[in-house]
């Protein structure tokens, strides 16, 4: 199990890191990787809340905030097999 995202990790962070959804994958079985496409806002007067601009592919486009951060980690997950991805979820097989 893959820690989820912390706004500490996020404070620390130089841009060059990936980020890795929790839960979703590539039809091939691996993570969904997404890289930083722009600088970290914070604000200073909440100091715990912040903003990342994130890409994946040539396409997709969006953010990482603490509303969604619970969604996102720095360590990548395992690869599953193949046949357990559907539309992008991992489902287990019975």
């Amino acid at each position: 199990m893959v820690k989820p995202l912390t706004v500490a990790q996020v404070k620390k962070m130089d841009g060059r890191e990936p980020l890795y959804m929790i839960g979703y994958y590539n039809s091939n079985g691996t993570p969904m990787e997404y890289r930083q496409n722009g600088k970290i806002q914070f604000w200073k007067t909440r100091p715990d809340d912040f903003r990342i601009p994130v890409k994946r592919g040539l396409y997709e486009y969006g953010e990482v905030t603490p509303s969604n951060m619970h969604m996102v980690s720095l360590e990548c997950p395992a690869s599953v097999p193949k046949k357990n991805v559907v539309k992008g979820k991992y489902v287990q097989s019975r």
